[in-house]
């Protein structure tokens, strides 16, 4: 299902592009989050083995953000609700927690740790950085998994967005993944717009036993900043 945009094309044109180094080169800084920041997803799956044309859409929106941390919601179109944490000094996601609307903070039980904040994107990115993403995930129910990568900015590109086009950095990642006694090859690439403080877009694909296991695309089909 193809979200309605709210923004205008003028209006994305407005939004700031990557800043300019010492050196000339574009880069981008860890983003600062807003409260009422939203960004709207469709999530695609390109397997033969499920619907061409199978989607899943969310939306995530900035709750509560100060220097210390960052609570993002995270509803799906069938109205599941998670919390993300964002540690604010990485732009990294420390953990996952349910939706409790009767607690005090809405904040229910623990799904997921990183160890450390997973964080694919490190600050600041310049075309031509490269660097290792090693990314642990322990569950309370005792599961786990690791990713091991190395990561390449490797061009800055415009990226169709919205009415227009919009700045975002390809970062390239390859190397292996390891869960539950099983594992395979990884291989990443992420489309970073720094106007919008997300991935603009984002293809997957694991491996196991040689044969692709996952192949998905995520995209933000729509921003609206803060209030």
């Amino acid at each position: 299902m193809k979200l309605s945009t709210v923004l205008t094309a003028s209006l994305m044109f407005l939004l700031p592009a990557p800043s300019i180094g010492q050196d000339g080169k574009s880069i981008a800084q860890v983003p600062v989050y807003k409260v009422g920041e939203q960004w709207h997803f469709d999530v695609e799956f390109k397997l033969p083995n499920r619907n061409p044309n199978s989607l899943i859409a969310r939306v995530e929106r900035v709750e509560r953000a100060n220097d210390k941390e960052v609570w993002i919601l995270r509803t799906t179109r069938d109205g599941q609700r998670t919390w993300l944490l964002i540690d604010p000094l990485t732009g990294g996601l420390k953990n996952e927690f349910g939706f409790d609307e009767n607690s005090a903070n809405q904040v229910g039980p623990m799904r997921r740790e990183y160890l450390p904040a997973a964080a694919v994107a490190q600050f600041p990115l310049e075309v031509g950085k490269s660097y290792p993403v090693v990314q642990k995930f322990v569950a309370p129910q005792g599961t786990s998994g690791t990713t091991d990568l190395k990561a390449k900015v490797a061009a800055l590109e415009k990226i169709k967005f919205d009415s227009g086009e919009i700045d975002a950095f390809r970062i390239e990642l390859t190397g292996s993944w390891f869960s539950g006694g099983g594992g395979g090859k990884l291989e990443d690439i992420v489309w970073y717009a720094p106007s919008i403080k997300q991935f603009v877009k984002r293809e997957h694909k694991d491996f196991y036993s040689g044969f692709i296991e996952n192949h998905r695309i995520t995209s933000v089909v729509q921003f609206k900043p803060a209030p």
